[in-house]
């Protein structure tokens, strides 16, 4: 099918195939939206860090982006107006903000920053408004897949209109499935009323804008939207995404102690066989690839479904993780470099004295991976901590070539550094925090395939010893 560009006023670009495709609404300037406030602006770059002081704009397009005003909500409304839709879009939240988001104006969904657990105590991000005129109800996520603060985050809200038939309404609207970072936070909820609590319209139509409105620092890109409304669209919002091979899923969650599963993992299209998936009962999980010392995903909340390694004999044998995930750009953990030109290796030779050590477990069940490279023995120890991220320890014996030993801590199309310690990795997919006193010789590279962050551990009792954190 033919593609057709659509140019309207201003330069504002939208491309589709036809009215059963999507549209991105192109952010070259604000012509896409209907008497925008001056606190919304188009830029090429927002980066914001894990506290409110930390921020850097630059110039450019492709960005929605809105300072920080107080006690000022600044509204934001698309000059088309949309019956059903399917709406999906990035958004980036500063330390304690929110973006309200309505659908035709009326209809709304939270999203705020609700990733540590003193913001979490008032509810999770992505809860809808359920009608009412001053004070209205609210529907919380029965999961949590907030982000940290100043990292990207996406969202999909599938939308059925009200319907009328002679100025009567004869079908309630609907938010038939709404997609937060991957997970399902949300089927077939029903809205009885519209919210006129933020909302800007007093009655319910078949039609309306899409309103955006916020006080806070606030980034938007990737605005795409596309019809939605057919019995086929229907059915297939109403499935989730993730495959169901068998009747009863298996599903593994710690409850008391760490679980350590022996599986395959599906990465980057390709299984890996030698891995392990470590499942924590505060929620925070990884699956590492043991014969490379590489951390495949981390995720949050629901741990493994296991339902392919037992089915039909086990065939199969992945282990699909059921929290919202992150797909690390992996590679090796530790190298052997001559010097900093010397290029990172896409893999571990086992034939140039590499072997893995197995592992042992603490008292809580926790793993301590080991390795031999080079002679030298390397622990590697991964520990959730205050239910929000991942630390790291590697410790490594001192001896012949350690000198030349190095640790990739992140690896990305590109790296920021955000504070003296805090990295922002892969265009703000995950942070990479490191411990004070606890790496040398902190470097950020251009590599073959991006950014890389590397670092040599510290002299600590007889050993070489780097912390750091994996924050999301």
């Amino acid at each position: 099918m033919a593609i057709i560009s659509l140019l309207l006023q201003g330069g504002v670009a939208f491309s589709q195939t036809s009215m059963e495709s999507s549209t991105e609404v192109g952010l070259q300037n604000l012509s896409a939206f209907k008497m925008p406030h001056a606190n919304w602006n188009i830029v090429g770059k927002v980066i914001f860090g894990m506290d409110e002081k930390q921020m850097k704009v630059e110039k450019g397009n492709g960005i929605l982006f809105h300072p920080a005003k107080q006690n000022n909500q600044d509204n934001l409304l698309t000059t088309k107006y949309f019956g059903d839709l399917e709406l999906e879009f990035d958004f980036l939240l500063s330390a304690h903000s929110h973006l309200n988001v309505y659908l035709q104006g009326r209809y709304g969904i939270d999203l705020w920053d609700s990733w540590s657990k003193e913001n979490a105590k008032a509810g999770t991000s992505g809860g809808i408004y359920q009608g009412g005129t001053s004070v209205p109800s609210f529907r919380s996520p029965g999961v949590s897949v907030c982000r940290a603060p100043g990292l990207w985050q996406h969202v999909q809200i599938y939308f059925q209109a009200p319907k009328f038939t002679g100025g009567k309404k004869i079908t309630d609207a609907k938010f038939v499935k709404v997609v937060y970072n991957d997970m399902v936070i949300h089927q077939d909820i029903i809205l009885p009323t519209q919210n006129s609590f933020q909302g800007i319209f007093k009655d319910e139509s078949a039609t309306g804008p899409i309103l955006f409105t916020t006080s806070n620092n606030i980034g938007i890109r990737n605005i795409r939207v596309s019809p939605f409304g057919s019995d086929k669209d229907m059915a297939m919002a109403s499935v989730p995404k993730r495959r169901r091979p068998a009747p009863r899923p298996i599903l593994l969650n710690p409850t008391n102690e760490t679980i350590v599963q022996r599986c395959f993992i599906k990465y980057n299209g390709e299984k890996r066989t030698f891995c392990a998936s470590v499942g924590d009962p505060s929620g925070i999980h990884y699956a590492l690839d043991m014969s490379q010392a590489e951390i495949l995903n981390v995720w949050k909340g629901g741990f493994i479904d296991a339902t392919t390694m037992w089915d039909d004999r086990g065939v199969i044998q992945l282990a699909e993780p059921t929290g919202s995930k992150i797909e690390m750009d992996a590679k090796p953990t530790f190298a052997l470099l001559n010097n900093l030109e010397k290029e990172w290796p896409d893999s571990i030779d086992h034939s140039q004295n590499f072997s893995f050590k197995g592992y042992s477990l603490n008292e809580k069940g926790q793993p301590l991976f080991k390795y031999v490279f080079n002679g030298t023995l390397i622990e590697d120890n991964i520990v959730p901590e205050n239910e929000q991220f991942l630390t790291r320890t590697l410790l490594a014996n001192t001896g012949e070539q350690t000198d030349k030993l190095w640790f990739l801590l992140g690896h990305g199309q590109q790296i920021e550094q955000i504070g003296r310690d805090l990295f922002s990795i892969n265009n703000g997919q995950f942070y990479i925090k490191i411990h004070p006193g606890e790496s040398r010789n902190v470097h950020t590279r251009k590599g073959k395939n991006g950014d890389e962050l590397i670092a040599q551990a510290v002299p600590a009792q007889n050993k070489l010893r780097l912390v750091y954190s994996i924050i999301w």
